[in-house]
């Protein structure tokens, strides 16, 4: 498993923003880059600084990344939304006055939809104010608990999820076989999904109309209605789209908790709270290293007996490499970032993927520190981002992809080795890419699990079984993955197009659309420069010595983070 380097923070700071909402890039990290450690109560203080300055009750259910040498099952289970998250969430709730004002900050990937239930009516129920802050993502099941809220605060290129109704594609399936054709599998599955979908569709509408509509309002059918995937990220743009009343303005110590929290990673349930503002008015007449904003309570993160900041500790060797490697690299890297900035005029954006690295392709943690720094940057300053991907998770691609496309000033990819699928959605949205040229883009087809085969295929190759056998003749789950396939197929390339217009001509967008999604061609096809060119990208190959060199120099420091961004 690839180390991962949670004990340090980016140890990078932004330029001075003028709007508040703007958040300063590495928050607790500043102690990193002056090497001393953050105490791990930062992200308590954060909260208490939250309270103070918008008078509120805040709990934070913050969701982090896997611990080193912890096991995918292990992480995924600790952060997917469940009981004794609901638990912790419900005791913290306990502590609010009815009618005081509540801020909720959302950091998650998704949750059951007991706990998400349960989390969500208890903010529906509250009398006073509610806001819920989502600063990067609130993904699948999560988005229930944004909606619960009277007022949704995202970051500008955050995101939350459609949610997939599989009632509807089970419903086709017995459809076009016919019950007495499908399995006895298929029958029970689509028993309970009819429920299930049903029981989310009435949820949404006890959200949003307190149990009008019977769940048949438009936002119901919107959100569980399988016009989108849920693999299609909901910006801002989006959710407007569908009649979310949202806004953009989340303060700057949202952001600097994500990032505390993420600097400090403790197995704990992710569920964050803090004194009233009365208490934390009291406390600003004690001495410091008496108080800390954290209210403890059952199964939560407590402080020690003193009341002192604990000292974060590192407890391997491994850890420690991870440290010192991230300083080394970040020192290293700076002069060639330096020299291409002043060269261009430009900001340096570095996404950088191995598999000895914190991240080997397009994941969450690249998502949220590629967010942070395209937030700290001037949204008009030149942007030149320095590419090496093998691809990575859909909606995380096409997520920062759409971040891309949004920033005003010019933003120009290079490529120096390669960008593959979702590093190539991530190029449609450059007004410029510049490869090697023997660099690589690649297809972006969504490559789709089969289970009862064990393998992933491509969505043409899923769709061409319904093509050449009857329906009758193809295996229920199968035939269920086509059909979701056929809507997934054009909703990407509809999504590719999105990124290209205005950059490129329609004509020219929709042959580059149909080429890399059609699945006419292996996943791992590598589109060279040459052939980047004739189909029309927008590709030169005046590669600058310092973006190799750049790649270089994370590939001898393995345990860096994969994404940098320097003042």
């Amino acid at each position: 498993m690839p180390l991962k380097g949670f004990l340090k923070a980016i140890g990078l700071a932004a330029p001075q923003a003028e709007e508040p909402e703007m958040p300063a890039f590495g928050g607790p990290s500043y102690f990193a880059a002056a090497g001393r450690n953050a105490p791990t109560g930062e992200w308590e203080h954060i909260i208490g600084r939250i309270q103070g300055a918008r008078n509120s009750h805040v709990i934070a259910l913050v969701h982090g990344h896997q611990l080193p040498r912890e096991y995918p099952w292990e992480w995924y289970w600790r952060e997917f939304i469940g009981p004794r998250h609901m638990e912790d969430f419900l005791t913290a709730m306990a502590g609010v006055p009815p009618t005081a004002k509540l801020d909720v900050i959302l950091h998650s990937f998704g949750g059951s939809f007991l706990a998400v239930q349960q989390i969500a009516r208890a903010i529906k129920a509250h009398k006073g104010e509610t806001t819920v802050f989502v600063p990067h993502y609130a993904q699948h099941m999560s988005t229930l608990i944004a909606l619960a809220a009277k007022n949704i605060v995202l970051g500008p290129n955050a995101a939350l999820s459609f949610i997939e109704p599989d009632d509807q594609v089970l419903s086709s399936v017995v459809a076009q076989k016919g019950a007495r054709n499908v399995s006895d599998l298929t029958v029970m599955r689509l028993h309970m999904e009819k429920n299930w979908c049903r029981e989310a569709r009435e949820f949404v509408c006890e959200l949003e109309h307190n149990a009008g509509h019977a769940g048949q309002c438009s936002l119901a059918m919107q959100l569980v209605g399988g016009k989108r995937s849920p693999w299609d990220p909901m910006t801002p743009k989006l959710a407007r789209s569908i009649g979310l009343p949202i806004s953009t303005s989340v303060p700057a110590e949202v952001y600097e908790l994500i990032r505390a929290s993420r600097s400090n990673p403790v197995a704990d349930q992710g569920v964050r709270s803090g004194p009233s503002p009365a208490e934390m008015q009291a406390a600003a007449y004690m001495p410091f290293e008496k108080h800390s904003p954290w209210r403890g309570h059952a199964a939560l993160r407590e402080l020690p007996l003193d009341g002192a900041p604990r000292a974060r500790q590192q407890t391997s060797e491994d850890e420690q490499s991870a440290t010192g490697s991230w300083e080394s690299c970040n020192i290293a890297a700076r002069p060639y970032i330096s020299r291409l900035e002043q060269r261009r005029g430009s900001r340096v954006l570095c996404v950088i993927h191995n598999d000895m690295m914190e991240s080997g392709s397009v994941d969450l943690l690249t998502t949220e520190d590629t967010l942070t720094a395209l937030y700290a940057l001037d949204p008009h300053a030149p942007l030149d981002i320095i590419l090496h991907t093998p691809g990575g998770l859909a909606y995380q691609g096409m997520q920062l992809a759409r971040a891309i496309k949004a920033h005003k000033g010019k933003k120009t990819v290079f490529v120096p080795f390669y960008a593959m699928s979702a590093g190539t959605i991530m190029t449609l949205a450059a007004d410029e890419i510049v490869m090697s040229d023997h660099a690589a883009l690649g297809p972006i087809d969504a490559q789709v699990y089969v289970p009862s085969i064990g393998v992933r295929f491509p969505t043409r190759a899923i769709i061409s079984v319904l093509e050449m056998k009857p329906k009758k003749k193809i295996s229920d789950d199968v035939l269920e993955l086509a059909l979701a396939c056929q809507r997934d197929q054009s909703e990407h390339h509809n999504n590719a197009l999105e990124l290209m217009a205005g950059t490129y001509p329609s004509g020219t967008a929709h042959k580059i659309a149909h080429r890399l999604n059609d699945g006419d061609l292996t996943h791992g096809y590598p589109l060279t420069y040459k052939e980047a060119k004739k189909l029309g990208l927008k590709v030169t190959n005046a590669m600058p010595p310092e973006a190799v060199e750049l790649i270089r120099i994370f590939r001898r420091d393995r345990s860096a983070r994969s994404v940098l961004f320097c003042p």
